[in-house]
């Protein structure tokens, strides 16, 4: 069974660890939003802004910088996994409507 272990390789690291980033921004997200009451185009800049911030610590909290990977790419990606999964959440668990 352990034999048909596969290791993880940075990029997939970075992917799931973004997931995790993005559920976890979602409260950080919610608590920008509710202290200083911004709604609409203004809460989608804070959630695009939070998930940028959570992309590059993930990024550099990982090691990732020392691969072969293209930074800028390794961080576009983790922006997007971060947003995708922040609103995913949010829209079928945080949100009432």
């Amino acid at each position: 069974m352990l034999s048909s272990f596969v290791p993880l390789d940075v990029s997939d690291l970075l992917l799931v660890l973004n997931m995790v980033a993005g559920l976890l921004g979602v409260p950080i997200m919610q608590f920008i939003k509710g202290m200083f009451n911004i709604e609409g185009k203004q809460a989608m800049f804070v959630t695009v802004g939070v998930s940028v911030v959570l992309s590059i610590m993930v990024y550099f909290a990982t090691g990732a910088w020392v691969s072969d990977l293209p930074v800028y790419n390794q961080i576009l990606q983790g922006v997007g996994v971060v947003l995708a999964t922040a609103t995913a959440f949010y829209k079928f668990f945080v949100s009432e409507n």
